[in-house]
This record gives C-alpha cells, structure tokens and sequence, in this order.
C-alpha cells in the first residue's frame, strides 16, 4: 500500500489493516493526519491467501476505489493498481500482486 506522502506498508494475508487519521498503524496514521476528509478509522484491507477486500468502516466521507463509491469491494489480485480515494483529499495507491501481498 501506498500512502500520499510514498511511504509504503506491506501487508501480510491474515492481516487486517485499519486506514485512517488513528490506525494502529503508526506509518498510516502520521501519514494520513493532515486530511480533514479521512475519518479517524476510515477504512480496512483483510487481507487473505484469496484475495484481499476493502471494506469502507462507517467513515464520514465515504471510500472509492477507482473512481466508484464502495462499502465493500474485493481487489482484484495481479498487477496493477487501485487509487482508493479516502474522503475527497487522500489518495492511496493499493497495488495488489498475486500471493495476496498489498
């Protein structure tokens, strides 16, 4: 995963992932506190040897993936990526590779 400022988290399968302004995530949550628009605990990725799914958590401002609002959506596995727009100001590039890897 890809965050605004390039830093980048790797995501193990089995992991769940909170997204926002408070994830338990240090990296995540520095990275993501200046955007009036993430909520605190805005978003998550379970990722699974299967695939990996982004689920929106009841964010004020609402989650899309590639230019559509989701509640909920798997990502497709393979190369390539997905801009999950979080609010109307961050941007994360999520760049899903076969093994279930982000």
């Amino acid at each position: 995963m890809l965050l605004p400022d390039g830093d980048s988290v790797g995501v193990r399968p089995g992991a769940i992932v909170v997204i926002g302004r408070e994830s338990p995530d240090a990296r995540i949550a520095g990275n993501l506190a200046q955007y009036d628009g993430v909520s605190r605990r805005h978003a998550q990725l379970a990722v699974e040897d299967t695939g990996v799914t982004l689920v929106d958590i009841g964010s004020t401002n609402g989650t899309r993936v590639d230019g559509l609002p989701v509640s909920r959506v798997p990502l497709t596995l393979g190369p390539g990526e997905h801009q999950v727009h979080l609010g109307k100001t961050a941007v994360v590039v999520i760049d899903v590779v076969a093994g279930g890897q982000a």
